[in-house]
């Protein structure tokens, strides 16, 4: 992470929330969002007011029993729903951070795991759903701390390179899932066919969010292991014959190098 990232703060592992939807719900509505990114325009869309206005009452009143949240009157008026500072600084990272990274592993037996890493000026916040209706919130306070999270979603460790040479796909055969195997895209199904059995395959992706008219970027890679080790698979858009998706046998130390690039 560049100069403006979290270079120079310390990893803090007491910064870990865990919501309800209803509870999300309220500290949306009490900090004016809709949403957060990744999870669609607006959170309570499909909702009447009413059933609305019961879930956040609900998530208010788990926010208040576990002390994230306490109700304040200020000159006689309503009372207001006062969020713990910890709280508000997780989601408002989430909200407003300027960087994404997303990881995304899908294993060979169909299982599917999502983060979203947002990379803040001052903190970064991971944000995950475990299960159906679970919102997972953990802070993590330097570069180093994001690269180890990242490490455990990858399952680096000190794999060698597996053996083999380079690969080379056109894009095309990227452009669909193949569903009777577990939604993996085409161009991973056919590069492990070549390698080796799959393991899983782990998208991992950076978004930078454009602001005042600047249009958002992405870039990124896909980690695929084998039994034997990782195939780094990218997308070539400067050969001769246009895109194509290139995948070469990688160290687990390589894989943290290319990691770091991204970040």
């Amino acid at each position: 992470m560049g100069a403006k990232g979290v270079a120079q703060m310390q990893e803090d592992p007491a910064l870990q929330l865990t919501l309800s939807v209803e509870s999300l719900l309220c500290v949306l509505h009490v900090v004016g969002l809709r949403t957060l990114p990744g999870l669609g325009e607006d959170v309570a869309a499909g909702l009447s007011e009413p059933t609305l206005q019961i879930a956040r009452e609900a998530g208010a009143n788990a926010l208040r029993a576990a002390g994230l949240a306490e109700l304040r009157v200020d000159g006689g008026n309503t009372p207001g729903l006062v969020l713990d500072t910890t709280l508000a600084a997780l989601v408002l990272t989430c909200a407003t951070a300027p960087r994404i990274l997303y990881l995304a592993r899908l294993d060979a037996q169909g299982r599917a795991d999502a983060a979203y890493v947002h990379l803040g000026p001052h903190l970064a916040v991971v944000h995950t759903i475990p299960q159906a209706g679970v919102h997972r919130f953990l802070g993590l306070l330097d570069e180093a701390a994001v690269c180890r999270y990242a490490e455990g979603v990858l399952r680096l460790q000190a794999q060698p390179a597996p053996r083999g040479r380079q690969l080379h796909l056109t894009k095309r055969l990227a452009a669909e899932p193949d569903e009777a195997a577990g939604g993996q895209p085409a161009y991973i199904q056919r590069i492990a066919a070549a390698v080796g059995p799959m393991v899983a395959n782990t998208l991992v992706a950076m978004l930078r969010i454009g602001g005042q008219g600047e249009p958002s970027t992405s870039e990124g890679f896909s980690l695929l292991q084998v039994q034997d080790g990782f195939w780094l698979v990218e997308t070539e858009t400067d050969c001769e014959a246009g895109a194509r998706v290139s995948a070469r046998p990688a160290s687990a130390e390589a894989c943290r190098r290319r990691l770091v690039r991204l970040l």
